[in-house]
């Protein structure tokens, strides 16, 4: 009887393992979670007329995959025998991932392939084989990367001058083209209004313009540590006398007697009221700096629009130097037209002066790299407008 029975299970085990080569459906008793080894389980066969089920132990497992292949397999695998289809290439791929060539017979007999599906249009008609090209996922990998940032960069590298290639010039000569519009000039002085006043000896006192701009200029700075140091003070009321006519150098004698309070809070909360600006005011501001940057900051320069460096003239004010200089608080002038020299080429436009104004000289010197030129007066040294750092002129 053990004998019989001993055979008999044999046989179901060979049958059975037949089965499972076929392809056909693996019980649901024998299948394992995925990534957990379960433990041994026993099948229970039908009973049949000769006595009770007889049991089994279930087959070795076979070699379990990491837990993110099987679940992706084995759900392809799922909607190929349930006739969802799969491509045959991805089809194919799964096959040669579990080790067997892609269509061999050794896959064909362990799943059933589920049928090929062909790309079709909308219109129903099979659309045409597209050209191979990166992958959608290469194309935004790329595009994360910069590549296509870099492209445009290297057009524009493309179209930027290269001055570097073309023949040199002849000894000393630094272009044979130069046109601008000349420096931009500090804006006039705008007089203080009516109600803000200027005291000597306790007294209001009305100033010339140019005596009163002077003053504006000493009480910007009375929150500054300069305006506490005698040197900028004397410096200072030096200069200023100079510009005061007459009358007032008979009053204004002392500077201790001055006041510049009023002045000192005008611009105080001009300055507050600037930043507390709305942001559309402030955005046509920018749009007025943006337009005098773009009349103004560029020139041309054998042929090419290049950038210029620092285009205006420095507005005046008092001199503040470093450390205890000698020379703080000197009265640095405007600069005016009549003390600009410019310089071009010959056959460029020569830039045109403010109204009622003049050049003080204008040059054709293509061995300089400078624009124009001033001298300024606190130590006689040049000042000149010269190109941005990156042009072909340094």
């Amino acid at each position: 009887m053990g004998v019989s029975r001993d055979s008999g299970m044999k046989k179901s085990s060979r049958k059975r393992k037949k089965e499972l080569e076929k392809g056909q459906e693996v019980p649901k008793e024998l299948r394992t979670k995925i990534g957990k080894k379960e433990p041994e389980r026993s099948v229970q066969f039908p009973v049949g007329k000769g006595g009770k089920g007889k049991k089994k132990k279930k087959p070795p497992e076979v070699e379990e995959k990491p837990l993110q292949e099987n679940v992706i397999s084995s759900s392809l695998k799922q909607e190929a025998a349930g006739g969802k289809g799969l491509g045959s290439s991805l089809w194919n791929g799964i096959q040669a991932e579990e080790g067997a060539a892609p269509g061999s017979e050794e896959t064909k007999g362990t799943l059933p392939q589920g049928p090929s599906v062909e790309l079709q249009d909308s219109s129903g008609s099979q659309a045409k084989p597209r050209e191979a090209g990166p992958a959608v996922g290469q194309q935004l990998l790329e595009s994360q990367n910069g590549i296509g940032a870099r492209k445009e960069d290297e057009k524009e590298v493309e179209n930027k001058w290269k001055w570097w290639e073309e023949e040199k010039k002849e000894d000393g000569v630094k272009w044979t083209q130069l046109e601008h519009r000349g420096p931009y000039f500090a804006p006039l002085y705008e007089p203080l209004p009516e109600d803000v006043r200027f005291y000597y000896a306790g007294k209001p006192l009305k100033l010339s313009l140019a005596t009163e701009e002077i003053a504006t200029f000493y009480a910007k700075m009375l929150d500054h540590e300069y305006t506490t140091k005698e040197i900028f003070q004397n410096n200072f009321f030096h200069d200023w006398r100079k510009e005061m006519t007459s009358e007032e150098q008979e009053i204004i004698q002392e500077l201790a007697k001055c006041d510049f309070s009023e002045i000192h809070k005008y611009f105080v909360d001009k300055s507050e009221a600037r930043k507390a600006l709305p942001k559309e005011e402030k955005q046509k501001l920018k749009e007025e700096a943006d337009k005098i940057q773009e009349e103004y900051g560029y020139c041309i320069l054998d042929g090419h629009r290049e950038k210029i460096g620092n285009f205006k003239t420095e507005p005046p004010g008092l001199f503040r130097g470093r450390g205890d200089h000698p020379k703080m608080g000197m009265l640095k002038k405007r600069i005016m037209p009549e003390d600009v020299i410019i310089n071009c080429s010959r056959d460029s436009k020569i830039p045109e002066p403010p109204e009622g104004h003049k050049w003080k000289e204008v040059r054709f010197d293509n061995t300089v790299t400078w624009l124009a030129s001033w001298t300024e007066n606190i130590q006689n040294t040049l000042k000149y407008i010269m190109l941005n750092p990156s042009s072909k002129l340094k």
